[in-house]
């Protein structure tokens, strides 16, 4: 009898969306760093720069978690063929976290193209700040489910 989903292909997804989940963690950590850098800047320009920085960071920060929840659904598709319930339930859950996380990232992206964009230091400080406070969200969004899919694994006893 030949199963439809692979067990290996599960594994590959799997390690694709940690990757993801790495390197938008990477991306959203460089972001903070060049934002850091704003705070620091004596002039506009200087902060204007810095926030042009942060937002391709950012940018992808959101191509990255948006990727970590491809893998994920191919996570699904292929337990779903195996009939492996607990860990297709898993991956649709930590997916919905991914989702949050580029939704949070893709918010952080737009603050800082304003704050790119803005004539005002200190308007552009507050997007600076509310770029942050959005980073920070996508990040524990993305913690979250990265940690679903480790919990899920480790409990079917499929663990990686």
């Amino acid at each position: 009898m030949h199963l439809f989903g692979q067990p290996d292909k599960v594994r590959t997804h799997l390690e694709n969306s940690y990757a993801g989940v790495k390197k938008s963690w990477d991306s959203a950590n460089k972001a903070i760093n060049e934002i850091q850098k704003c705070h620091l800047s004596t002039s506009l320009n200087d902060l204007q720069l810095n926030a042009g920085k942060a937002k391709t960071e950012m940018d992808e920060a959101v191509l990255q978690a948006k990727e970590a929840g491809f893998e994920a659904d191919g996570i699904v598709g292929e337990a779903g063929n195996l009939n492996w319930h607990t860990i297709e339930d898993g991956a649709n859950k930590a997916i919905t976290c991914f989702r949050k996380a580029s939704a949070k990232f893709d918010d952080a992206s737009s603050n800082l193209a304003s704050a790119y964009g803005e004539e005002s230091s200190a308007l552009a400080i507050d997007y600076l700040n509310n770029a942050i406070s959005d980073i920070e969200k996508g990040m524990s969004y993305l913690k979250k489910g990265s940690d679903l899919l480790t919990e899920t694994f480790n409990q079917s006893g499929r663990s990686k």
